[in-house]
């Protein structure tokens, strides 16, 4: 019996009227107990509303009643109303309804049904107690049974976590990671490490009172889940807690296999020196490489993107399109082929390349992949040498002339190699080197920039005449601007350099930080910083020096293009965590940019307007962090109104 059928049969076989609602109020099921309270035969109660078995006024409460419950997700809760029997006969029955919108089997409430009016008259609390008892004995029996028949590990547990019941799946998956027998009477924690005691209990008392919940623990090479789900009796308590025993190591390893293959593929994107291209069989783009990436920006002047439509990419026309993008559609269950097109750059330059076409079978589908390969130099070379070649023809008469020739151009050729060779070596080192240099540059400068404006302050300290604050004020403002540009031209030397490195990170004590060292300039141009973290329990790991840069320039970009019309200068911060990414929303009531301007405020050097003191290097080296980081990044700004940045970074807590 798998999971859905055993809940379903559960339901059937409860010693208590059963219904189930949906939100609107319409009954999706009903048992045998509801005909014996009201009278009703279920299959004449199942697709009709609820409603009708109530007057107008009790019909109009329990619907506030039912909305308020889907509104606050209310676990349970419950009533007492008169319902109108089979014959017409109005009986006051206690409602107890749970909210089991979470349950994949039910997706609505279970409402327990049972008459405080008994026909013959109103029993004794002695007899209600009883009757309680003996309901809760026949819930356990039952129980029991259904247990037995299911194939997934159940044990159910009374209120002291004590083992009630179990299945022969559960005493066997027991035995096998435990090393001991189940026992029935004993609690459950004596099979759990010390560790997750305290967890478990938690777990259980959440239960009790009506919560689903569950729990994953290592034990030796096992790794154990549990599912925790309530039972409800009919006097609206819960009596008992079902647990489900699952071992998912091999689901676990199979989450770390999947890991181990992403970070493969990344390492051979990056070790490629080909363009690598995967569509479907609508010529769709479905995955690309980071060397696509470049050749997209070369050749066709934007930026790659997954569904880009692969015909638009051709630099073929008519007829000649049509029979390439045709011939490509009748490959793709065929054998890999490949061939040489001439392309344009954006500027103007040619370039030959070598495509090869490589069918494969990806979930039932085709592909293919389409590889390119940069072969402008090796045609080149080929063509001196083939011009050579009819050099040498023409002058066959002269054999032993050529010959020499030949010799000395052969000779010629690898020296052109060696220096080419040299000069790439050379290259690389003086890059190399240009980095060093800058990177120890702008750290350098720095400490004497501090030193000027210590030796300002002090003059300020000391009392200057009216006429010379002028000049310092000046000489502030050209420190704070060289200051600021150093310290970019730092920050961009030192990402570059730096290795990625991922670490825990606490957004609110990082955003707190970055209020700290923007305190002087946010009070000076009375701006309001405010943040707030959805999803704390979400842990995230992220690159912390390249995450601080990234909010700390953006908020400083929004503090320096302020709306002087306004009275009030807001900055908010809004950062989601979720399992897989972080989502960073940083809003401004600022000035905002103008449209032909925002897709050029990420370019080096890029100045919006006057009032910019900087160098232009703050949000271009954002845009850098982020594709260094894999994320994204979006701008969308209105002038009068303000600029919001939405910023998506990939969550690294399953590679720390």
């Amino acid at each position: 019996m798998d999971i859905t059928a055993f809940y379903e049969t559960l339901l059937q076989n409860l010693n208590e009227g059963v219904l189930i609602l949906k939100e609107t109020g319409e009954v999706k099921y009903a048992n045998m107990i509801v005909e014996e309270h009201l009278g009703y035969p279920p299959e004449r109660l199942i697709g009709s509303s609820f409603l009708k078995l109530l007057d107008d006024k009790d019909a109009a409460y329990f619907s506030r009643r039912l909305q308020d419950a889907v509104e606050r997700k209310l676990p349970s809760f419950s009533m007492q109303l008169k319902l109108r029997t089979h014959k017409g006969r109005w009986v006051l029955c206690s409602l107890q309804l749970r909210n089991c919108l979470a349950l994949a089997v039910v997706h609505g409430f279970i409402v327990s049904v049972f008459p405080l009016e008994a026909p013959e008259g109103r029993s004794t609390g002695a007899q209600n107690k009883q009757t309680e008892t003996s309901k809760h004995a026949a819930l356990y029996e039952r129980l029991r049974l259904l247990i037995e028949r299911n194939e997934q590990a159940s044990v159910l547990l009374n209120e002291k976590t004590q083992v009630i019941a179990a299945n022969a799946a559960a005493f066997e998956l027991t035995g096998k990671v435990i090393g001991r027998p189940l026992q029935e009477h004993i609690t459950l924690l004596r099979y759990l490490p010390t560790t997750e005691h305290e967890r478990f209990r938690h777990l259980h008392e959440q239960s009790m009172r009506g919560y689903l919940g569950d729990m994953t623990f290592p034990k030796g090479k096992y790794l154990i889940k549990l599912d925790l789900m309530p039972i409800w009796a009919a006097s609206g308590e819960v009596v008992a807690v079902m647990v489900h025993i699952k071992e998912v190591s091999r689901e676990a390893q199979l989450r770390q296999e999947l890991v181990y293959q992403h970070r493969l593929l990344e390492a051979l994107d990056r070790a490629s020196s080909e363009m690598l291209i995967l569509i479907d069989e609508q010529l769709k783009i479905r995955w690309f490489n980071r060397q696509a990436v470049k050749m997209a920006r070369l050749f066709f002047g934007k930026e790659l993107k997954l569904g880009t439509d692969w015909a638009s990419l051709v630099q073929l026309k008519d007829e000649e399109k049509e029979n390439y993008l045709q011939q490509l559609k009748e490959n793709f269950s065929g054998e890999s082929y490949f061939q040489e097109a001439k392309i344009t750059d954006i500027h103007g330059g040619a370039h030959w390349l070598q495509l090869t076409y490589t069918p494969m079978e990806a979930d039932e589908r085709n592909m293919m992949i389409i590889s390119a390969l940069d072969i402008t130099k090796e045609r080149a070379a080929k063509k001196r040498l083939a011009a050579l070649n009819r050099q040498l023809i023409e002058q066959n008469k002269e054999l032993a002339r050529q010959e020499a020739a030949a010799r000395m151009m052969n000779e010629q050729l690898r020296n052109q190699q060696k220096q080419l060779k040299h000069a790439f070596e050379e290259l690389s080192r003086r890059n190399f080197e240009l980095d060093q240099f800058l990177y120890k540059v702008a750290h350098d400068i720095r400490a004497p920039i501090t030193s000027l404006k210590g030796l300002v302050h002090l003059m300020e300290q000391e009392g200057v005449a009216p006429a010379l604050q002028g000049y310092l004020d000046h000489m502030k403002g050209s420190i704070r601007r060289l200051d600021g540009f150093i310290r970019n031209m730092y920050t961009y030397a030192s990402i570059e350099q730096k290795p990625l490195s991922f670490e825990p990170l606490d957004f609110e004590a990082l955003l707190a930080e970055i209020a700290y060292e923007l305190k002087e300039a946010l009070n000076e141009r009375k701006v309001t910083l405010d943040y707030k973290i959805l999803g704390k329990q979400q842990p995230f790991a992220g690159d912390k020096v390249r995450l601080h840069t990234i909010l700390h320039n953006i908020i400083s970009n929004s503090i320096q293009y302020v709306d002087e019309k306004k009275e009030r200068h807001e900055i908010k911060v809004e950062v989601q965590l979720l399992p897989r990414l972080a989502k960073l929303k940083i809003e401004d009531n600022g000035s905002g940019i103008d449209p032909h301007l925002q897709d050029k405020v990420f370019d080096m050097f890029f100045r919006g307007d006057e009032r910019s003191k900087g160098a232009g290097l703050g949000l271009y080296i954002v845009k850098q962090i982020i594709e260094q980081l894999q994320g994204k990044i979006e701008l969308k700004s209105k002038p009068g109104e303000g600029t919001s940045i939405e910023i998506e970074i990939p969550n690294q807590v399953s590679t720390n």
